[in-house]
């Protein structure tokens, strides 16, 4: 049984490889952040505050970097941004980029993996990037 540390948060992105366990913390909140845990025991090992807000989803990418869609924010930058984080250390994950991924309407919501290329899609509108 494991609890969560601090303030309740919701969360919906996530993934998993290994004994690491990221979790994307929902919402439109000035604290957005990726949090790493393990992912047996569900202790939260490190916290990375986001530059943007509205984390949504989340996937590792050749389990050194965190890409985290950012789309549930009001802030129209933000919500067509896609961030990573390092988390090589998982005790002390980092955000080292944030691009914006296209421009005008939509928001970043899922993201896939294929090789180095990440695929985001759109839940504002039905445009892929």
């Amino acid at each position: 049984y494991a609890t969560w540390p601090g303030p309740p948060r919701g969360v919906e992105g996530q993934d998993r490889l290994g004994d690491l366990l990221i979790l994307a913390e929902l919402g439109d909140a000035p604290d957005s952040a990726l949090a790493t845990l393990n992912a047996t025991t569900l202790e939260q090992l490190g916290r990375a505050p986001l530059s943007d807000s509205g984390a949504l989803h989340c996937k590792l990418y050749k389990g050194q970097y965190a890409i985290v869609t950012t789309g549930l924010t009001s802030n129209t930058t933000a919500r067509r941004r896609v961030t990573a984080v390092d988390v090589a250390d998982a005790a002390a994950p980092r955000e080292v980029a944030s691009v914006e991924v296209w421009e005008g309407r939509g928001c970043a919501e899922a993201v896939s993996i294929v090789g180095d290329v990440a695929f985001v899609g759109s839940y504002c509108t039905p445009d892929i990037t």
